[in-house]
């Protein structure tokens, strides 16, 4: 299983999915006050829609497309069992920032 120095931080999410042309929601987030955001992610055939936290990182995504066997309407969160999966690996690297990418803080042994 893959370690995560932290989770993204919303300007990083949103560039992302700018970048990649994905539909991006902050509506709650401005408006209401809300730490969550949500977004269409995709990876091969796979398309989930996401609802994630901008305070701790934890996520809430359903299936849109049928993917790797999963049924469409499929919620998942990061405690399911997927790691190995394309897909999965893909939707964590993209919330997350993989411990070896983190740079090295001064005077850390």
């Amino acid at each position: 299983m893959q370690k995560f120095a932290r989770h993204r931080s919303i300007t990083e999410i949103q560039d992302a999915c700018t970048e990649r042309k994905w539909e991006f929601s902050r509506e709650k987030y401005d408006r209401e006050g809300s730490d969550y955001i949500s977004f269409l992610f995709q990876d091969g055939e796979a398309m989930l829609e996401v609802v994630y936290n901008t305070f701790n990182g934890n996520f809430l995504a359903e299936a849109r497309t049928l993917t790797d066997g999963l049924p469409i309407d499929r919620l998942i969160t990061g405690r399911d069992p997927f790691d190995g999966r394309p897909w999965f690996d893909a939707l964590l690297n993209f919330l997350y920032v993989p411990q070896a990418a983190e740079p090295a803080q001064a005077g850390a042994a």
